[in-house]
């Protein structure tokens, strides 16, 4: 995720040199593992590239889809009104 500046205990390390250095591009996932996944909380900034999100290894669009499902089953679950939680594979 990305460098939280406010958390970095050394005020010696370069927070510039961290932000310019830290991030995944498509030139790097060509280089990893066949079998890696990419997960991420979003909202994401610099830290993975665009040119990621097509590729089959990036799984926090699918991360984030089914936080969402799940957010809304507690919700309903908590609400009492479960039997409004439908088979969401298939809507």
């Amino acid at each position: 995720t990305r460098i939280q500046k406010e958390r970095l205990a050394d005020e010696n390390i370069d927070y510039e040199h961290l932000s310019k250095n830290m991030y995944l591009t498509q030139d790097i996932l060509t280089k990893a593992k066949n079998n890696i996944v990419i997960m991420h909380p979003l909202p994401r900034r610099e830290e993975i590239s665009t040119s990621i999100d097509n590729s089959p290894k990036a799984m926090y669009w699918r991360q984030m889809r089914n936080g969402m499902w799940i957010r809304a089953a507690l919700i309903l679950k908590t609400f009492g009104r479960e039997n409004y939680i439908y088979d969401w594979e298939n809507i």
